[in-house]
């Protein structure tokens, strides 16, 4: 009867610690894909501003040249908005200065958006020198 209670027992707790084993398995399962998520968001997000910089130092060849296209401003002023969207979660503040690089494409003969958009050329050159720390 002892060796019977002893069994039960035995039992009870090993199907106890099988379910934490589960519940720990899934916990873990869970903050894996977290990071996987947090890391492709934090890739795609990459790949939004090295879009964003690289039609923005082409834009401005041709600015040079003398060439002022609205319609090329237009689509650089939604993609500072999305490079903005993107980082967003992994930099508040450089998410801020990219709309307001944003702002600027949106009226870039406005003092005031000049100002502010020149601060983020700075962080250009920075990038191409050393990898930025976004978190």
């Amino acid at each position: 009867m002892l060796e019977t209670v002893a069994l039960a027992k035995g039992v009870e707790i090993a199907e106890k610690a099988q379910k934490a084993i589960s519940g720990i398995a899934a916990i873990y399962e869970t903050n894996r894909n977290n990071k996987i998520k947090k890391d492709e968001k934090l890739d795609n997000a990459c790949k939004v501003i090295m879009k964003a910089l690289s039609y923005t130092r082409f834009y401005l060849r041709k600015f040079n040249e003398g060439v002022k296209d609205q319609e090329k401003e237009f689509e650089l002023m939604l993609l500072w908005s999305a490079a903005g969207a993107a980082i967003r979660e992994f930099s508040p503040s450089l998410s801020a200065d990219f709309m307001f690089k944003s702002d600027y494409w949106a009226d870039p003969d406005n003092p005031e958006s000049k100002k502010k958009a020149r601060k983020l050329d700075k962080f250009e050159k920075g990038l191409f020198k050393k990898r930025p720390k976004f978190v």
